[in-house]
């Protein structure tokens, strides 16, 4: 064999290796393995450029690059609980196949159909981290504070209808793994059960508020009792420190230090 030949049909199994490998470029992986058949088949390379020429395999590889990458799109978004977007990529694919000659025509002409979806899906994920900040922040809130309650209870609401206008509900965009899969998986159940729940909060929680002033009359009531053990402390803490002031005099120039003299100090009794 021409060691030219040879070189080229190793290049070509080494393709062929590596698509096998990845699983993921069936159509790619049959373009190559007719390519590599093509060239052990010829004698020269003239005759392997008018054989893949004749054949349609020299332009093959770059459609078929596209298609493979238009049918792992389809997998993803599938796997993704995005069946609409699915099924467009799966409708092109199966055009690009069809008629591989149109596959760069076809390839500028369906991000435009997705489009719509993915604004949809930027909307609902948008809103869904909106609702987790909110849904943070409420957890952590003392029930009491009514005016930050209102707050995050507006937004929440504000959010949740966000997603209606998107054409979803809270509960069917959280349950599908695109959406859900932004959120901490640790807190995620409970995001998704608490939400629907906090939307309908009132601001104002008077046991929360009764339960805060009951902490706080029970703080000082038990501080009564240990006023002298606390003056006792603040003493020697006020023994130990050592108060100064000092005047600062600026650097003559930018590579100077400030320079600090001390004007009065107490010391400890």
């Amino acid at each position: 064999m021409d060691p030219n030949i040879e070189k080229s049909a190793r290049y070509y199994q080494l393709v062929i290796d590596r698509l096998e490998k990845s699983g993921r470029a069936p159509r790619q992986l049959e373009v190559y393995r007719k390519i590599l058949a093509e060239v052990k088949d010829s004698a020269s390379r003239e005759e392997i450029e008018e054989r893949l020429k004749k054949t349609g395999l020299d332009l093959a590889p770059g459609n078929a690059l596209v298609q493979d990458k238009v049918f792992a799109h389809h997998e993803a978004a599938r796997d993704a609980g995005q069946e609409d977007i699915a099924n467009v990529y799966r409708e092109y694919h199966d055009k690009m196949t069809a008629n591989p000659g149109e596959t760069y025509a076809l390839s500028a002409e369906y991000p435009e159909k997705l489009k719509p979806f993915f604004e949809k899906n930027n909307a609902v994920l948008s809103a869904l981290v909106d609702l987790y900040t909110s849904y943070c922040m409420l957890r952590f809130t003392h029930s009491s504070l009514d005016t930050i309650r209102k707050k995050y209870i507006d937004r929440i609401n504000a959010e949740l209808k966000k997603i209606e206008e998107a054409g979803l509900t809270f509960a069917k965009a959280i349950a599908l793994p695109y959406f859900r899969d932004h959120i901490p998986p640790e807190t995620a159940d409970d995001f998704a059960a608490r939400i629907p729940e906090m939307a309908s909060w009132s601001p104002k929680d008077e046991a929360g508020e009764r339960e805060l002033q009951e902490q706080a009359r029970s703080a000082l009531e038990e501080l009564k009792d240990k006023k002298d053990e606390l003056k006792t402390i603040r003493d020697e803490e006020e023994a130990r420190k050592k108060r100064s002031m000092y005047s600062a005099v600026a650097a003559g120039n930018e590579e100077g230090e400030y320079l600090y003299e001390e004007v009065w100090q107490k010391t400890p009794v």
